[in-house]
């Protein structure tokens, strides 16, 4: 559904997904969690980026996993896939792979906070669709993780409105 009609947005797109971390040099333990998966923001050269959402409805409302070598938080509510390039996986722009993961880890070190990430090969259904960035989303529960407090402490947005992963109206 999701491959078919990336155009298709908000929780009522999101399709039970089991979503696998899989090392193939074997040196690290993997990871299998149940969650919720919709396409997410723009699609690039018709390959979707892809929300990871984790609710009772799927299983466990948190993944938790040490994800990001570096972060201080290892429970994620939200995880964000995003696409680089075209859908063959090597892109128009090979400095597009860099530069938002290069710019995150350059906030993380002036400011000590940010998204992590990790580049990952993404498989969906046996069929591979390239290479991706998985990273944190910087919403309520990021910041309860990483500053303490409880989600309904933190008041997030960004440049399309609130950041309130239980609806689908930004601007609420």
């Amino acid at each position: 559904f999701l491959l078919a009609h990336p155009e298709k947005t908000g929780k009522d797109s999101e399709r039970p997904v089991s979503f696998e971390m899989i090392y193939p040099n074997g040196d690290e333990s993997g990871a299998q969690v149940n969650a919720g998966v919709r396409t997410f923001g723009e699609i690039s050269d018709s390959t979707p980026s892809f929300r990871l959402s984790f609710r009772s409805k799927y299983g466990a409302t948190k993944f938790d996993y040490p994800l990001f070598p570096t972060s201080p938080s290892g429970t994620f509510d939200t995880l964000i896939l995003q696409a680089v390039g075209s859908s063959d996986g090597v892109g128009t722009d090979p400095a597009a792979y860099l530069q938002n993961e290069w710019l995150r880890t350059l906030q993380i070190a002036m400011s000590g906070l940010g998204s992590h990430g990790i580049f990952a090969n993404l498989y969906v259904n046996g069929r591979y669709l390239g290479l991706y960035n998985l990273i944190e989303r910087p919403n309520a529960d990021f910041m309860a993780s990483h500053l303490g407090g409880e989600e309904d402490d933190w008041f997030v947005a960004n440049q399309a409105g609130v950041l309130n992963d239980d609806t689908d109206d930004q601007n609420n």
